[in-house]
């Protein structure tokens, strides 16, 4: 009895993260949607405050990533030279 209430526990919360995973990426989808349409010239002042925060951390991202990218390049280029 004790190992079914373990294993069914398990299987809540494994169900939980599931959930918790496919919002999360339902929510990125939503911001890089977001994003390509204010790069077609959609109109800023029309996003709500939700979008615009999704829209400054999608940023961040962005540049994080390009950060890590230069700092790659410029780790091979000292390999290299």
């Amino acid at each position: 009895m004790n190992n079914l209430v373990i294993n069914k526990t398990q299987i809540v919360k494994a169900r939980e993260e599931s959930i918790r995973k496919m919002e999360q990426k339902n929510e990125d989808k939503k911001i890089k949607l977001l994003y390509n349409e204010v790069g077609e010239e959609k109109n800023i002042y029309e996003l709500d405050v939700v979008e615009l925060k999704g829209l400054i951390n999608l940023s961040y991202l962005f540049l994080r990533r390009l950060k890590l990218m230069k700092g790659r390049t410029n780790f091979m280029n000292m390999i290299h030279q």
